[in-house]
């Protein structure tokens, strides 16, 4: 992974990307993203980065899990948890972390851009509202993701395998 490699690496520790540059990302209301179907499953399966965000570091090639990518993980969760509330994946206790989860990150990140959001007044497909965040670069972030998995994999590791 261009050189990064930790030899000992501890919780708390964060993956350097390439450019720490921010971007600018408008958050919309979209007809994608939606709960039921299958062209909402194909949209959710391709917005969780390759592996699922883990990596693996260090001499021993630890296996880790990226904060990005638990966050995705949980939003994927709750999704099943309404969308599917039978499916044999969906557990009350993972649903409950994985809310608490969202809800720390959410104060962990504190954004603090001023929106014009009133969620009592529209639908959500009418008069929608666009709002621009300044945002770590994510592709960025999924690109190391991808690139620590293809040298993972060409070292014979597996998929989602802890070492």
């Amino acid at each position: 992974m261009n050189g990064f490699s930790l030899h000992t690496v501890d919780a708390g520790d964060v993956l350097p990307l390439r450019s720490t540059k921010n971007i600018l990302m408008t958050f919309e209301d979209t007809d994608r993203y939606q709960l039921f179907g299958e062209r909402a499953d194909a949209e959710w399966a391709a917005a969780s980065p390759l592996n699922d965000g883990y990596v693996h570091f260090g001499e021993g090639h630890r296996f880790f899990a990226t904060a990005v990518a638990h966050e995705m993980h949980c939003v994927q969760v709750l999704r099943m948890s309404i969308a599917n509330p039978a499916h044999p994946k969906v557990n009350y206790a993972h649903s409950a972390h994985c809310l608490n989860y969202l809800r720390v990150y959410a104060l962990c990140n504190a954004d603090l851009t001023l929106e014009k959001f009133d969620p009592w007044k529209g639908n959500f497909t009418e008069n929608q509202i666009a709002q621009t965040h300044v945002c770590r670069n994510w592709e960025d972030a999924y690109d190391l993701f991808a690139e620590n998995t293809k040298e993972w994999l060409g070292m014979g590791g597996n998929l989602r395998t802890p070492d």
